[in-house]
């Protein structure tokens, strides 16, 4: 599940955009964000993914790097 966040309070975490994520819905289109020094891993990981996969899992790899799905921006 995503978490809601303003580009406001992203800025206010420090973290940074690594990519997009999501169907286009309001509640599961978003953003991948993560911290700075953990930007390469996560860049890694959300390359990864295969073009239309959208299953349960196909952001843990992202998470364990350090991402997070976020909404709201």
């Amino acid at each position: 599940m995503a978490r809601e966040i303003s580009r406001s309070q992203m800025k206010a975490e420090g973290k940074v955009i690594v990519g997009e994520f999501g169907l286009g819905t309001a509640s599961t289109s978003g953003h991948i964000i993560c911290r700075p020094e953990d930007r390469p891993a996560v860049l890694a990981a959300y390359d990864a993914i295969r073009e239309g996969d959208l299953g349960p899992d196909v952001l843990s790899d992202v998470i364990a790097a350090g991402g997070e799905h976020v909404v709201g921006m």
